[in-house]
């Protein structure tokens, strides 16, 4: 896999099981799950996947899947374009605890007809507790990874109706996904074509084409927003670093700055190292954008003597990114 690609991974990744509902805004105690009326299946927008959401969860704004307005609690589907062994690398209990996570659980899975693990872990944030169900399938060439979550206190409500709410998930490899949330643009991409888009995730690349399996590669930028309400604080900066750290590990920091992009408060780090595989020296750009409960991460990777040039693309095209508004 080449370098763009294992940023794809890594980003993807770290967006998909950042602590994703807006638990930290919800009040007040849940519900006890009503069991009224059975879960009816729903298509999720911009996936190929379909499930039965529990009742009380409606479909939600910023991310594909749903959300209970009530609690905060959470269902998000995200289908990557990348083989079940590479994602599952990134839910080892070992990554799991380097990102803030405590592995309660792990066992095989077996879902519509594909193979997979389920993994329940706990997350904290401030004085709060989070659970979570994680739901992975997958083969050689995609993987589906289904992420529940809700307040710990809300368990007994939500625990068991979001465990077979991931379990209720039909994967239909051979269908069209539907059209993804239209989450952001960027006016200007100069030297750069868009690539590929991994629902709200878009890749930037030189000739427009997706990473494949040759080492070398050319210049790339990756907009990733973060899948759901998420609580980050007012210091953008410390934000912006704890996710600069999750890029890769032995980067040196060249300079750091804030700046204002489409009246978000963010933070622009430039830095440089060394990749891990191909020993090859790259430049790192990158800028975190706090949004109203939830941010939007943007890195440009380069190499070699498309540094100079392709800093200064990277900055103009963020600086003129534009956020589209939910409706």
């Amino acid at each position: 896999m080449t370098p763009s690609g294992r940023a794809l991974v890594r980003l993807l990744l770290v967006t998909t099981l950042a602590l994703a509902p807006a638990l930290a805004f919800a009040q007040g105690p849940g519900k006890t799950a009503s069991r009224r009326k059975a879960p009816v299946p729903v298509q999720v927008k911009g996936t190929r996947v379909s499930l039965a959401p529990p009742e009380g969860f409606t479909e939600a704004k910023s991310f594909s899947g749903f959300r209970q307005e009530e609690t905060g609690a959470s269902l998000m589907v995200t289908e990557l374009p990348l083989p079940f062994a590479k994602v599952s690398q990134g839910l080892t209990a070992e990554a799991l605890t380097s990102q803030g996570m405590e592995p309660l659980s792990r066992k095989p899975a077996k879902v519509g007809g594909h193979k997979g693990f389920l993994v329940q872990a706990r997350q904290s944030s401030g004085d709060q507790v989070f659970l979570k169900w994680i739901l992975v399938l997958g083969d050689d060439s995609d993987t589906l990874v289904l992420t529940a979550a809700w307040r710990e206190q809300d368990s007994k409500a939500l625990s068991r109706p979001l465990e077979r709410a991931v379990r209720s998930t039909r994967w239909d490899r051979d269908a069209e996904p539907g059209p993804g949330l239209e989450l952001f643009t960027l006016k200007q991409t100069p030297g750069l074509k868009e690539a590929q888009r991994v629902q709200n995730t878009v890749l930037y690349t030189r000739d427009g084409k997706p990473p494949g399996t040759p080492p070398t590669e050319g210049p790339s930028l990756i907009v990733a927003p973060s899948l759901a309400n998420t609580h980050v604080g007012e210091d953008v900066e410390a934000f912006s670093r704890v996710r600069l750290d999750a890029a890769g590990r032995g980067l040196t920091v060249e300079s750091s700055a804030l700046l204002t992009v489409d009246g978000l408060k963010g933070h622009e780090v430039v830095a440089h190292g060394k990749d891990s595989t191909t020993q090859r020296d790259f430049t790192l750009y990158h800028v975190l954008l706090l949004d109203e409960g939830r941010y939007f991460l943007l890195q440009g990777r380069v190499g070699g003597e498309d540094r100079a040039a392709y800093l200064e693309h990277f900055k103009t095209a963020v600086r003129s990114f534009q956020r589209v508004p939910i409706p």
